[in-house]
């Protein structure tokens, strides 16, 4: 199922469709969360998507407020190359890079998983 993340309403309601999405349960379940709820964005990232992935949205998911953003970029024949973790510096809207996967997805923060690269391509 996709889901759609409003990331603001002002000056003109936008949302992004990330490819996974961590947030706080909604008590209507048919409510799009809003960047308020997310506390971590991930995209999948191909050689054709890494501009917009690592600068347009990481700027527009960084503004919107969500603590964390992990994009997991991929070669043009499918296999992964690394996994980027990004850690929201809330003082001036960036994110600040936290850790470079080389091997696996390994997060400690919204949850502690560890995640080889082999079982994310199979």
């Amino acid at each position: 199922m996709e889901t759609d993340v409003v990331i603001w309403h002002v000056p003109k309601y936008t949302f992004r469709r990330p490819d996974v999405v961590v947030y706080r349960c909604k008590e209507d379940r048919n409510a799009k969360p809003e960047a308020s709820d997310v506390l971590l964005m991930v995209e999948v990232s191909s050689p054709s998507t890494e501009r917009e992935d690592l600068v347009d949205k990481m700027a527009q998911y960084a503004a919107a407020g969500i603590p964390a953003y992990l994009v997991v970029r991929m070669s043009a024949d499918g296999g992964i190359i690394d996994a980027r973790e990004f850690h929201l510096d809330a003082a001036i809207y960036q994110y600040r890079v936290e850790t470079l996967m080389e091997h696996g997805v390994v997060l400690t923060y919204p949850f502690k998983v560890a995640v080889p690269f082999e079982e994310l391509v199979e």
